[in-house]
């Protein structure tokens, strides 16, 4: 997800949206592997009336390397009322040790100019092969009334995300890039840590997999994903049931 994607996308459709009546969106993240939340955001942002808000509460590693790439101290942390060492009634990790961020009414998308409102549903179609910023718009369709997301549970560690911390190992000379933040929000078991929803399970039948990776069709084309998409395809199911 490149960040200028995103705008290229909203300079695509103000296009389409003149000469047609769009009564639904589709976004496509198929084997996305993620990038920046920038990219979707900046295509929501023209799109939707309302702000994209959830109450999140997410925890954050309180390790020596963290806290010194913060600039924080477990006396520091104390100080912010959005801030805390300790969480209740929300089931945690035993470890490692994190310290925890609460934001209500956090906006993950914010309206910069109604330039094409869009009232309809927005569709998120997803495999299990998407990660990082893909899997982080998945997980705000979950949790969204206008967008649904549609298509298979990826096994991974999903939900909001931040800038990972980069470590080369003093040796090795190996470079890492490490995740210190876990999402929290909205959970109720510790199994429900993975934020790797869908609303609509759809899988791709072993006859559709064959045929996509074999035909002479464009496979991203409008009548192969209209006749014989399975995601695409549950789109147009739960359109036809909205009328």
């Amino acid at each position: 997800m490149e960040i200028n994607l995103g705008d290229s996308i909203s300079h695509h459709f103000k296009k389409i949206s003149k000469k047609n009546n769009i009564k639904a969106i589709i976004i496509d993240i198929r084997g996305n592997g993620g990038g920046s939340d920038l990219t979707y955001s900046n295509f929501l942002n023209k799109v939707i009336k309302k702000p994209l808000e959830t109450d999140i509460i997410v925890g954050r590693l309180l390790s020596q390397i963290n806290c010194k790439y913060l600039g924080i101290t477990k006396d520091s942390i104390l100080k912010y009322p959005h801030l805390s060492l300790k969480l209740n009634n929300v089931p945690t990790l035993k470890s490692p040790k994190m310290f925890y961020i609460k934001m209500l009414k956090y906006k993950h998308t914010t309206p910069d100019s109604i330039q094409y409102p869009f009232e309809g549903k927005i569709y998120i179609l997803q495999d299990r092969f998407i990660y990082s910023s893909a899997l982080n718009l998945s997980n705000l369709a979950f949790n969204s009334e206008q967008l649904i997301s549609i298509g298979e549970n990826p096994n991974l560690l999903g939900g909001l995300q931040t800038v990972p911390i980069a470590i080369c190992l003093p040796y090795s000379k190996i470079f890492m890039r490490i995740e210190p933040q876990i999402d929290l929000t909205n959970i109720k078991t510790k199994a429900e840590i993975f934020q790797n929803n869908v609303e609509y399970p759809v899988s791709y039948p072993v006859e559709f997999i064959h045929e996509r990776a074999t035909t002479n069709e464009d496979a991203l084309g409008k009548d192969f994903l209209y006749f014989k998409d399975p995601m695409a395809k549950k789109v147009l199911e739960l359109e036809k049931n909205r009328k």
